[in-house]
């Protein structure tokens, strides 16, 4: 049986982990939906923010994958005559990009089809690109790019792939209210393969380990978590995340040398995502108070991991305090957050070890009712079929 044929583009791909959420979602993507579909990923050799390549790329040819085949491309590959002699040698039913403004994954790739005769289906996942704080970031570059996309109709006929009904409205309001988008919540993780967890030690009254773990960079918010922290006493805070934005994390540090607190703050570097939910599973609480989260993986894999979240209103986990797992808070309400971090504190074991029974029991029931899998299988193949 010759199934559906995917060809995949993304700036970030397996078995990279620095990339975010952004990298999870699209591997979990190809491992999840590999039995129904015929994957060619075309990506980057290397991990964000570092040069050496994958031990297992194979230079100039395609890597099997978990069901699929990768093609990771050198720096010096990173040209349109490459990726269009990639396109057109590689048999595909749809093209999906994961970005909507990267250069060489999505500009490339869509010029290239646009110059194309025949024009294969094209969805386009944007990955929280669209949301307008996330537009701030380099904004003349990126407005000037989605101004001149759509006047060219560069993704002409395509197919928005959103994760929520939030990330709907910001494609209508950042691209056009014309767009065609499709909602389909993002694939969690296949399997676990997670390791062991991390050893726990009895919670005390308090006291809190609170744990921060995501890229570093201004949309996560790290400063205010650092500052959250230095203002409650009875609580520590582990960073864990690569560094995407060198300043960011300079001015970070800085915010630790001068809160007179230094000693309760560690950094612990980066966490492979196959030991995402160990680490998580050593901590009383995730502090991650995120400027924009299109889904928020590492909030899903923390409350799965039994350890409660302290986050902003700005994801799509909500309504979290009466659930008893958590809280979500608006950014500007520092007192929220300072509160719960208190009543966090002061609770002993068997107190937070019943939050951590609801995380967890919250997270299963949530994977168990996931509609992921169905609608993007639904998605490709309406692609396909043109409906």
């Amino acid at each position: 049986m010759t199934l559906p044929r995917i060809l995949l583009l993304s700036d970030w791909f397996a078995p990279g982990y620095k990339g975010g959420g952004s990298q999870a979602a699209v591997t979990n993507l190809v491992m999840g939906l590999s039995n129904e579909f015929e994957f060619s990923v075309i990506t980057r050799n290397h991990d964000l923010g570092g040069k050496a390549p994958y031990s297992l790329a194979k230079e100039g040819d395609w890597t099997p994958f978990d069901g699929a085949r990768v093609r990771y491309l050198s720096p010096k590959e990173e040209n349109y005559r490459t990726i269009a002699s990639l396109i057109a040698s590689t048999p595909h039913d749809v093209m999906h990009l994961n970005s909507a403004i990267s250069r060489t994954f999505s500009f490339l790739p869509a010029l290239t089809r646009r110059l194309a005769s025949q024009k294969r289906p094209l969805i386009i996942s944007p990955h929280g690109e669209m949301a307008p704080k996330a537009l701030e970031k380099k904004k003349i570059r990126k407005l000037l790019y989605l101004t001149a996309a759509r006047r060219t109709d560069l993704l002409q006929g395509a197919i928005w792939h959103a994760a929520s009904a939030e990330e709907k409205a910001d494609i209508f309001q950042s691209w056009s209210s014309q767009a065609l988008v499709r909602i389909a919540p993002l694939q969690l993780p296949t399997g676990s393969d997670a390791g062991d967890p991390h050893t726990r030690a009895p919670k005390t009254s308090g006291t809190l380990r609170a744990v921060f773990l995501s890229r570093i960079d201004q949309m996560k918010n790290l400063d205010l978590a650092i500052q959250l922290v230095a203002d409650t006493p009875g609580i520590t805070l582990d960073i864990y995340g690569p560094v995407s934005q060198p300043s960011y994390w300079a001015a970070c540090q800085a915010l630790i040398a001068s809160s007179g607190r230094a000693n309760i703050f560690r950094y612990c570097g980066g966490v492979e995502q196959r030991q995402v939910s160990a680490v998580l599973s050593g901590y009383d609480l995730l502090l991650q108070p995120s400027q924009n989260e299109n889904f928020g993986y590492t909030i899903f894999e923390s409350l799965a991991a039994g350890c409660p979240v302290l986050i902003s209103n700005r994801t799509p986990w909500r309504g979290l305090e009466a659930l008893g797992i958590g809280m979500d808070a608006p950014l500007k309400d520092g007192g929220a957050f300072k509160a719960y971090l208190s009543f966090m504190r002061d609770l002993d074991d068997m107190a937070h070890g019943a939050f951590r029974e609801r995380a967890r029991s919250f997270a299963d029931a949530y994977a168990q009712r996931s509609t992921a899998r169905t609608a993007m299988k639904s998605l490709y193949q309406d692609a396909i079929s043109g409906g």
